[in-house]
C-alpha cells in the first residue's frame, strides 16, 4: 500500500473505500496516495472507522481479537489487527501527509447522542463513525 505501481500525479480524485484502516503504517499511505494525486486533487475517504478516543479504538481492537480467539481458535497479534482513526488526529494527520481535510460527516450533532444511546443498549461505548472525509492535496 505504501507503493502503488502508479504514475505520479496521475489521478484528480482518488478514492479510499474502507481501507485506511487496514494500512500497517497509515501516514506513509496517505502520502503515497497524494503522490499520485494531481496537483489540487482530492482524496475521497469512505468508512474507514473513526474513534472519538483512542481508547475505544483499543478496546474495539481487543473485542475482535477475543472473538477471533473463541469464534475461530486464532490467535491474531495486535500488530495483524485493522487499525481505526482518531477524530481529534485526523486534520494534523492528513496534514502531515500533505492533504488539507476539507470536508467531513462524522457523527455530530443530534446524531452524536443517538449513536452513544445505542452503543449503551448494546453494552458498548465508543461505537466508531463511519465517515465521509474529503481532503485535497495541497500544492
Amino acid at each position: 500500500m505504501e507503493a502503488l505501481p502508479l504514475e505520479a500525479g496521475h489521478f484528480d480524485l482518488v478514492l479510499a473505500v474502507d481501507v485506511l484502516h487496514h494500512a500497517r503504517r497509515l501516514l506513509p499511505f496517505l502520502v503515497e496516495l497524494r503522490r499520485v494525486t494531481r496537483r489540487l486533487g482530492g482524496l475521497l475517504v469512505l468508512e474507514s472507522p473513526v474513534y472519538a478516543r483512542r481508547e475505544d479504538g483499543e478496546a474495539d481492537v481487543a473485542r475482535r481479537m477475543r472473538r477471533l480467539r473463541r469464534r475461530y481458535g486464532l490467535d491474531v497479534p495486535r500488530e495483524n489487527q485493522p487499525g481505526y482513526l482518531v477524530r481529534s488526529e485526523l486534520a494534523s494527520l492528513f496534514g502531515q501527509a500533505g492533504y488539507r481535510l476539507e470536508a467531513g460527516s462524522l457523527a455530530t450533532g443530534f446524531l452524536a447522542p443517538a449513536l452513544d444511546f445505542a452503543a449503551a443498549l448494546l453494552g458498548r461505548s465508543g461505537l466508531p463513525s463511519r465517515p465521509v472525509l474529503f481532503a485535497r492535496r495541497d500544492g
